[in-house]
């Protein structure tokens, strides 16, 4: 007896996602901490150590480099972009583009942009929130290398030459 494909399956979930056995636990959890870190009201505390003005300037460029970064990786992996950690079918290793110098640019975009969003409105609590999303998104990123190693051959010498995360540091 074979199951119908469904919307799930469509989207590259397949039945049983929530055991996660590629990745999928991580997605959820990304997306929960993305929607509390825009929904939830900002709480001002940051403001007392950095001045509004500042803060203002500098998570707006913080900002406006996180949306690069998610743009430049989403346009260099094309259709081949998905939220699992699971190598897409048929695809290949990217190597090119903002990928020649990051190896999850989409992940470090998404941080970025969380930390921007904090110090624009001094929020201790969306700090925190961006601290959980950066520690969610760096072991997705350990789980998806894990993948990318078995899918291809070369990933390993890939990830020697590149950093993870956070440019000339992680």
């Amino acid at each position: 007896m074979t199951q119908s494909s469904g919307p799930l399956q469509r989207w590259g979930m397949r039945p049983g996602w929530w055991r996660s056995r590629h990745g999928e636990g991580y997605v959820a959890a990304q997306m929960l901490l993305l929607l509390l870190l825009v929904a939830i009201p900002p709480d001002h505390i940051l403001q007392v150590w950095l001045p509004q003005p500042v803060g203002v300037v500098v998570g707006g460029a913080a900002i406006c480099a996180g949306l690069l970064l998610v743009v430049a990786g989403s346009r260099r992996l094309g259709r081949y972009l998905s939220p699992l950690p699971y190598p897409s079918p048929g695809s290949t290793l990217i190597d090119q583009g903002i990928y020649t110098w990051i190896r999850h640019p989409l992940y470090s975009g998404l941080v970025l942009g969380g930390l921007g969003l904090s110090l624009w409105q001094g929020s201790l609590r969306q700090l925190l929130l961006t601290l959980g999303l950066f520690l969610v998104l760096d072991r997705k990123a350990g789980v998806e290398e894990r993948f990318l190693c078995e899918t291809f051959p070369e990933y390993p010498q890939y990830r020697e030459r590149t950093v993870r995360l956070v440019p000339f540091l992680y």
